[in-house]
């Protein structure tokens, strides 16, 4: 009798479980619903079959362009310009009703698995869909009649985001012209390593694109390409960047690039704000087919620091700035854009005068191996700069903007190899001329150590006059 009951009481929780673990996805699918519905975006569950496990179809459309270009702009600042171009009359008509359609899947068994979402671009405006049916050859109809625009992607039991991976698309496309449009796209991925702030991964093994017509050809590639961001805001951040094989090719000129690296780390401390970035490409190969002239380029690295700045009054510069370039897109009348740039010019200017009078920092490093362009080379270059301007009273409405030389603190080396220098002289000839004078030789190398304080300049420890 006792091992009917506890073996009723495990039959009755294998079949509750799934009824629970249902209840809590359809509660979090709901309170999904009502956020999207605050950015202008509508999911609609068309239907739910399972019971072990259940799958739900569902439409997510943009109903509101306006709320949903305004929840791009609460996301990041750098995608404001992009929510401006979304609400411009050129586009609105593109994302205007768009709609996509998928699907939902969970386990109702196991709680702790990742929910499932496949989704894809199913149609755009009603009125770009009538255009589209007129000519089944172009591009976006056969994106779309093929699914192409088609992701896979994964969710915590809780909702959290975590991986998102693009179906490779690999298509030839023809258009009744006979102009011709190759794509690759292989291999895509984004991640989410954390559900407290942002930090995020993204991935593409492949990128190629090729359009032939009667008159161009044109192809752009890049390979292994690889993104990491982790932060809290555009400032605030680590971030950085990889790709391989970069290759331009047109039937007017062609270069490659091995690989490209940046990075780049920012951080406020008592309202002061640093980014340190560093900047790499290497095996970088360029030619000019209509006169044959070929340039090359070992290597070449970067590394900047701004030390310093006043956070609030740049964030409030950059902030302002993104502004600016979103009401040139969203403003029609041309008067009425005009009188805008001006006035958001005005205050931007404002706010660089409040960053420049905190003063801040600049750290520079740079180095070039191996430059060529046909017979001419230099074979090593190297810029080390520090600059500092002082914290000053500059007002631009007072004083003349020259003004500022005054607060500026720089010191610099220039080294270059001989033949290099050559080269210099033989493209910029005065430049190399008055350089020349100054010039100190270390081995086979021309240094040049460059001081500019209280508005006087020296060259290796001699006076150089400005007037």
């Amino acid at each position: 009798m006792r091992k009917g009951i506890v073996l009723f009481v495990i039959l009755a929780i294998f079949a509750l479980v799934p009824m629970l673990v249902k209840t809590y996805v359809d509660e979090n699918i709901q309170d999904e619903v009502s956020v999207l519905s605050k950015k202008g975006v509508e999911l609609k569950i068309l239907n739910e079959n399972g019971y072990f496990s259940s799958v739900r179809d569902f439409e997510l459309s943009i109903k509101d362009v306006e709320k949903f270009a305004m929840s791009m702009k609460d996301i990041s600042s750098n995608l404001s310009l992009f929510s401006s171009l979304m609400t411009s009359p050129d586009f609105r008509k593109f994302f205007e009703k768009m709609l996509f359609k998928g699907s939902i899947e969970n386990s109702n068994i196991n709680y702790f698995d990742d929910i499932k979402v496949n989704i894809y671009l199913d149609k755009v405006s009603d009125e770009l869909m009538k255009d589209l049916a007129k000519d089944k050859t172009n591009p976006l109809y056969i994106v779309l009649e093929k699914k192409l625009l088609n992701f896979d992607m994964n969710f915590s039991n809780k909702g959290v985001f975590k991986t998102s991976r693009l179906k490779d698309i690999d298509e030839k496309f023809k258009s009744q012209e006979g102009e011709t449009l190759d794509l690759k796209i292989l291999a895509q991925s984004l991640e989410n390593h954390s559900d407290k702030k942002l930090k995020i991964k993204t991935v593409l093994d492949k990128f190629f694109i090729n359009f032939m017509d009667k008159q161009e050809n044109f192809e752009f590639s890049f390979e292994d390409f690889e993104y990491n961001y982790s932060g809290k805001d555009d400032f605030v951040a680590d971030a950085s960047m990889t790709f391989k094989n970069t290759s331009v090719n047109t039937d007017e000129l062609r270069f490659d690039i091995a690989d490209v690296y940046s990075d780049s780390k920012g951080d406020v401390k008592e309202n002061k704000y640093d980014v340190r970035t560093v900047s790499k490409i290497s095996d970088f190969k360029f030619e000019d087919k209509l006169s044959g002239i070929k340039s090359s380029l070992d290597s070449f690295k970067l590394d900047m620091d701004i030390l310093g700045l006043d956070y609030p009054s740049a964030r409030e510069l950059m902030d302002y700035y993104y502004n600016s370039q979103s009401n040139i897109l969203t403003i029609n009348d041309d008067k009425d854009k005009l009188m805008q740039y001006m006035k958001d010019t005005e205050k931007m200017v404002s706010f660089l005068v409040v960053v420049l009078n905190k003063g801040f920092n600049i750290k520079m490093n740079t180095n070039l191996d191996e430059l060529s362009y046909a017979s001419d080379s230099i074979k090593y270059l190297n810029i080390n700069l520090d600059a500092k301007i002082k914290e000053n009273n500059f007002d631009m409405n007072k004083t003349h903007p020259l003004v500022l030389l005054s607060y500026l603190d720089v010191k610099s080396k220039i080294k270059i190899d001989e033949k290099g220098f050559e080269t210099l002289a033989k493209f910029v000839p005065p430049l190399a001329m008055v350089l020349s004078a100054y010039a100190k030789k270390e081995n086979d190398h021309m240094v040049f150590d460059i001081e500019f304080k209280n508005g006087n300049l020296s060259i290796n420890a001699k006076p150089f006059a400005l007037r």
